[in-house]
């Protein structure tokens, strides 16, 4: 910006006064931007992920994510697009909802503080060739009224800098619950937990009956999705289910994406034994099935599937191998554990 030299009247000072003020707040920092590097992030869009409570000895902890974007974005669209996001993995203590407060960098070494924690914080990227910038210290300040909510930001990050600024808005939070079932899934020797199950009801499909499972872990480093038709048109049945026998119990599709490497595997062959246990959708599926890289993919994973009825077959379309995915919960950066 040029230097004035000149102002002629009081009304221009006034005039620049609030043009300067009007993408500030009263601390003179932009609002809803963070600052690192010597370079400003505007932040336009964030939402919540809330996966519930826990007790850590006679501390009861809500474990709740935020994501922020320099755009509006669709939650449930893979391919949508943004230029850098920062996320934040946040624990408030005393109370099964999250609730606002201070929170301090924990390291997952020694004992867990009695306070407000955060655990994981990342500055990502869309351009996959900028390395994500990691959150190792300083504090997270929250205030919450109604469903807005208001953040500064105060940290420092593995490159030894500091990232400040700060976020204030409405923000959505989405429920995502404590785990639900058990057991992992095994890709070409490397194993991931299985966390989360859901089922989505199709209902009847020609001579069969459609459900379709999707599994994944509690930090979503993957997601495995099963589709699978049961002869009979009454209600699904469990048994065996093999790639394209369509003449009895079969399944078309099991795609494997792992949002840690953006790539996805999908099944040329094998089967699925599903057993049918107690509860009304609890199941327990064995997978050994030949993937389109010639790996193979295997496992046990059991528990209470969580339970949609879609109303009818609308059909999956199916990824592009190769394809880069956009997942904005817990892989959308790669996660270290502690």
């Amino acid at each position: 910006m040029k230097i004035l030299f000149k102002i002629s009247t009081c009304a221009m000072v006034i005039a620049l006064f609030f043009v300067s003020s009007c993408s500030k707040d009263e601390d003179g920092f932009p609002v809803n931007t963070l600052r690192y590097n010597g370079k400003n992030y505007k932040l336009e869009f964030a939402f919540g992920l809330n996966y519930g409570s826990f007790q850590q000895g006679s501390i009861t902890y809500n474990n709740t994510d935020f994501l922020f974007f320099d755009r509006v974005i669709d939650p449930d669209d893979n391919n949508s697009v943004y230029e850098f996001g920062l996320y934040l993995e946040l624990y408030s203590a005393g109370n099964a909802n999250f609730q606002g407060g201070t929170f301090t960098y924990y390291n997952g070494s020694g004992t867990i503080p009695t306070g407000d924690l955060f655990t994981d914080g990342t500055l990502f990227f869309f351009d996959e060739n900028k390395d994500p910038i990691e959150i190792t210290g300083g504090t997270i300040t929250v205030t919450i009224t109604g469903s807005k909510y208001s953040f500064v930001f105060d940290v420092t990050t593995n490159e030894g800098k500091k990232l400040e600024g700060n976020y204030s808005g409405d923000i959505e939070i989405i429920n995502i619950g404590a785990p639900n079932i058990s057991g992992n899934i095994v890709v070409d020797g490397s194993s991931r937990s299985a966390d989360f199950g859901e089922i989505r009801d199709y209902g009847s499909f020609g001579t069969h009956y459609n459900y379709d499972f999707i599994i994944y872990d509690t930090d979503e480093t993957y997601e495995l999705y099963f589709e699978a038709f049961s002869l009979g048109t009454t209600g699904f049945q469990a048994g065996t289910f093999t790639y394209g026998t369509t003449g009895t119990n079969y399944f078309d599709i099991i795609e494997y994406v792992d949002y840690e490497t953006f790539s996805d595997y999908n099944a040329i062959g094998g089967s699925v034994v599903i057993t049918k246990l107690s509860g009304s959708r609890e199941y327990r599926l064995q997978f050994n099935v030949v993937l389109d890289d010639a790996s193979t993919l295997t496992g046990t994973v059991e528990g209470n599937f969580r339970y949609s009825n879609m109303g009818g077959r609308m059909g999956r379309v199916k990824q592009e191998s190769g394809s880069v995915y956009f997942n904005v919960k817990k892989s959308t950066v790669k996660r270290v554990r502690k």
